[in-house]
């Protein structure tokens, strides 16, 4: 065996290995991260042809383990990130991760297997794939592969586009392969295909999102494809003609012991999808299985060319349909289905009670040992050991004799009409449910139930429940009336657990914490974008379009008929709601068909309003509103018969009609823009209000009129004040704290483009600088201010000197300034200098009439004054001037010819200046002092008669 050990780096390149001679099952070939770890060791490149980056060619015994593969900003549509190709076998991938990266084209394949045989796919993570994550297939071969596994892998989807893709976009897809196992796998976006494949095939404790397909199997008596123990639950919003499990063509299918949720819908006046179809298939037994739809769909959909099919000891919960067989209609009862089947003779009808809509554990003791023992499942999802009585589904529960939880808590808070009261939380019903397996007497087991409020005021409330059965499987509502005062507008969030001395699972006793914003009064700034609102259909019972968010609607009788009862003319749309004759296209907030908004449908003289939760302009300064809005219909712009949308405020008092109205189709098609509307609530400063939508329709059917995207703010304050002048150098900041939303803009008025775009700026220019706010809402407000230069103070203190040591000098500047700030900490307008202040560099700094700063410093050296040229020890005579010097300094004989050496130190001793001049009497010599830094300096100069030595000031 030989193993490559790779060192932690990112590595760019695209690698192929061919066949290698002398491997075997036993002397294989790995490939690994030094340490262990599958993150330190990353593999990626950028591919410029359709092929792979990793590609393994009729090679065998090949080990990848720890390693990460990204294929990242790929520039070709349909790549691949590692293939396995022409009969390369025993490969095994182990605790890898496969990337496809952030690019803008699609990877067909993150791992791609062809005509190869026992490969493993083991404890590795797939993201970001277009097509397949794992995709193995035969060639059209009469004998397919063998030996493949794919086991406890983890398959995160497309990070890129959206979860809901076409068809074609899976996990896993196995094809032309024998006796191949699937087995603990996580997929959690497009599900897993399986198809033209024979002998013992097992699809074993997987979490499946989507979809699960079965095409052309081709089993036999003895060998057979067993899908068991699996968790398989579909997405809301799925497309139409959807099936949660479709088997096709097949024969000698077992599916037992698995939990379907099928959540998935379209439109609840269509039949949109089958929670199960089978089709041309034969010997296929359905047991112990749990097929849940709530997307108003059909459970089974038993389509033509089946035989031999067993179905029985199944559970079926819909809202939608049992079961339909070729050719008939569906039927709505579980009876129903028995008899126009033939089978589920001993089938079932129980909500099962799943955790959430992907957790498939079951949670209603009603299931307990509703299952029949079957050999072939030993265990659950979980690996639990299945007893003699199983439950169905993949989840083995273990229920209790006493278990009491909590399963939810609802309170009622609707707003008024008008008027603007508290809508606080007065009451909180608690429910109660036994999960256990017997009848619980509180008499005998008390019951103590304890609600939690917090927000903006908080509390804690008990109650004891003493009375009264709660039989198994059932529920109670326990109303708790609390005083916490909830009347101020913001979240409140409410919690509550129960408590039995004999409850024997404690898991369940705590509920979960629910918001229960008070939308009765609402805050300042207001947005509303619907997106929260649920339309007809979208919630998991049969409920009209619900307004939330203390949103209401009237409730009138039908204008034309009556007797129809009352009618909800303002609903929730999603998309467009008549693509030839009315709505718009696409919702306001996210731009596609996606999002919600809120729409009045049409009906001959009617008058229809909704109205907001009153919102708290209190202390609120310049507010104004913003909307947009669509109006596109067939029958608008009628020359008889005109439809007029109108706002409406409350004022606290009473409406004020029409803040803004308009008549008349405004949209000339569905795919028209939204059109804007501003209207100044300045008036309303100070008060709590509602706004109120109201449309009168006298025209025709097929008009709409939809609102989306509502906000309440403030028109934006910007003040930065006086002109004002800064001195040279310093620079100050403009413009104050941002406001969440708001966007900002700095120009200067000399200059074309934005200098800035922050709330604040920081100027050191002179010039004229515009300052823009805009808010959520697109209203701008302006200011400007002038920013002029003042030059600095030039405090000049004279030239560095030097003095006797005996006398004093004083220190002033040339001109008279605001104040004076010495080395010392004085203040005075003058420093002296003597031999108690000593030899050094003193500087002051000042401030003129613009209160700008500067200093400036001077040396001053004290002296013995014996004289630069005084020395007794000098046996030569030269004169140095001048002395002191800035820029130079004249060496001149007194009555020596001939050469001299000219030495330069400094105080510390350092030479910093030699020559060899030539002298003669009355003639000077030049040096240049412009090099060196400010102090005093030793001169020497010799020649064979002697030597002369004195002091040179540098200033």
């Amino acid at each position: 065996p030989v193993v490559f050990n790779i060192e932690a780096g990112i590595y760019n390149e695209q690698i192929t290995i061919g066949s290698i001679q002398g491997t075997s099952t036993t002397n294989t070939i790995t490939f690994q991260s030094a340490n262990g770890d599958s993150t330190s060791v990353l593999i990626t490149y950028t591919l410029q042809s359709l092929n792979a980056l990793i590609h393994i060619n009729a090679s065998n015994n090949i080990n990848f383990q720890y390693l990460t593969f990204v294929l990242n900003n790929n520039s070709i549509n349909n790549a691949t990130l590692f293939g396995v190709t022409n009969s390369s076998n025993h490969i095994m991938i182990n605790n890898c991760v496969f990337e496809g990266g952030s690019g803008n084209h699609p990877l067909s394949h993150l791992f791609y297997n062809l005509t190869c045989n026992n490969i493993h796919i083991i404890n590795n993570l797939f993201k970001g794939f277009y097509a397949f994550g794992v995709y193995m297939s035969g060639s059209g071969s009469s004998s397919p592969y063998s030996g493949n596994q794919i086991l406890n892998n983890t398959f995160l989807g497309n990070i890129i586009t959206n979860p809901i893709v076409g068809p074609y976009a899976l996990d896993i897809k196995v094809g032309l392969q024998s006796s191949v196992i699937i087995k603990d796998n996580y997929l959690q976006r497009y599900g897993m295909e399986v198809s033209t494949c024979i002998g013992n095939t097992i699809i074993e404790r997987n979490y499946i999102g989507r979809i699960l397909k079965i095409y052309y199997y081709n089993g036999t008596s003895s060998s057979s494809l067993s899908i068991i123990n699996n968790f398989l639950y579909t997405p809301e919003g799925h497309q139409n003609n959807h099936h949660a499990i479709e088997i096709k063509g097949s024969s000698y299918v077992k599916l037992t012991n698995n939990s379907i949720y099928d959540s998935s819908y379209v439109d609840i006046n269509t039949i949109p999808h089958n929670t199960l179809l089978l089709e041309n298939t034969t010997h296929c037994e359905l047991k112990n299985n749990i097929l849940t739809d709530r997307g108003y769909g059909i459970i089974f959909d038993y389509g033509q060319g089946n035989n031999n099919i067993t179905s029985n000891n199944n559970n079926f919960y819909t809202n939608g349909y049992f079961g339909k067989t070729y050719g008939n209609n569906p039927v709505s009862t579980l009876s129903a289905w028995k008899t126009l089947s033939g089978m589920d003779a001993n089938s079932i009808n129980i909500d099962p009670q799943f955790y959430s809509n992907t957790d498939l554990h079951i949670s209603n003791a009603a299931m307990d040992g509703t299952g029949v023992s079957i050999a072939l499942v030993t265990d659950d999802i979980d690996g639990e050991t299945r007893p003699a009585n199983p439950d169905m589904g993949a989840d083995e529960s273990n229920f209790s004799l006493i278990d009491i939880g909590v399963i939810g808590l609802r309170y009622t808070q609707e707003p008024p009409d008008s008027v603007c009261n508290s809508g606080g939380i007065d009451s909180v019903f608690i429910m109660v449910k036994n999960f256990g397996i017997q009848d619980i007497y509180f008499s005998i087991d008390t019951m103590t139930i304890n609600l939690n409020i917090t927000g903006q005021n908080s509390s804690s409330i008990q109650s004891i429940v003493n009375s009264g059965i709660l039989k198994k499987d059932s529920l109670v509502e326990i109303l708790v009336t609390t005083s916490t005062n909830t009347n101020i507008g913001g979240a409140y969030y409410l919690s509550s657990n129960v408590n039995i001395i004999a409850d024997s699972n404690l898991i369940n006793n705590q509920s979960l914490s629910y918001s229960a914003y008070n939308y009765n009064i609402a805050q300042f700034p207001y947005f509303q974008d619907f997106e929260n609102f649920k339309r007809y259909g979208e919630e998991y019972y049969n409920s009209p379009t619900v307004f939330n968010e203390g949103w209401a609607r009237g409730n009138y009788p039908h204008p034309v008929y009556p007797s129809a009862g009352n009618v909800d003319e303002w609903a929730v749309g999603k998309a467009q709601m008549n693509p030839l004759t009315s709505g718009p296209a696409n919702d306001h907030t996210l731009g596609n068909q996606n999002g919600h908004y809120i729409y009045a449908t049409t009906y001959n003289h009617d008058i229809s309003d909704c109205w907001s939760p009153c919102i708290d302009l209190t202390n609120i300064n310049n507010p104004h509103l913003s909307f947009w809005y669509h109006m596109y219909g067939s029958q608008y712009g009628n020359s008889t018969y005109v439809d007029t949308f109108s706002v409406d405020v409350f004022n606290g008092n009473s409406w004020d009609i029409g803040v803004f109205s308009v008549y008349g189709e405004q949209h000339s098609t569905a795919l028209a823009p939204w059109s804007q509307v501003i209207v100044n609530l300045s008036a309303y400063a100070g008060m709590n209000i509602k706004l109120r939508y109201r449309v009168l329709y006298d025209s025709l059917q097929q008009g709409q009129i939809a609102i989306d995207d509502i906000t309440i703010d403030a028109m934006p304050e910007v003040d930065l004040g006086n002109d004002t002048a800064i001195c040279i150098g310093d620079q100050i900041l403009l413009g104050y704290a941002s406001t969440a939303g708001y966007s900002y803009q700095w120009t200067e008025a000399s200059q074309s483009t934005p200098i800035g775009q922050g709330s604040y700026y920081t100027a050191n220019q002179a010039g004229t600088y515009i300052y823009k706010a805009t808010n959520t809402m697109g209203i701008s407000a302006y200011d400007t201010i002038n920013i002029s230069i003042n030059q600095l103070p030039t405090p000049n203190l004279g030239h560095d000197t030097i003095i006797c040591d005996t006398t004093s000098y004083i220190l002033m500047t040339s001109n008279a300034y605001l104040s004076y700030f010495w080395q010392d900490s004085s203040t005075n307008n003058t420093f002296t200098v003597d031999a108690s202040t000593g030899s050094g560099q003193y500087w002051v700094m000042v401030e003129d009439q613009n209160h700008c700063y500067n200093f400036d410093t001077v040396e001053v050296i004290l002296d013995t004054c014996l004289g630069i040229a005084n020395n007794i020890q000098n046996s030569l005579s030269f004169s140095i001037y001048p002395n002191p010097s800035s820029r130079f300094f004249y060496i001149q004989s007194n009555g020596i010819n001939g050469n001299i050496q000219c030495e330069l130190y400094d105080m510390q001793g350092r030479q910093v200046l030699y020559k060899q001049l030539y002298i003669t009497q009355n003639k000077r010599i030049k040096i240049n002092t412009q090099k060196l830094t400010k102090g005093i300096y030793f001169i020497k100069l010799q020649n064979t008669d002697g030597v002369f030595t004195g002091k040179i000031v540098v200033h």
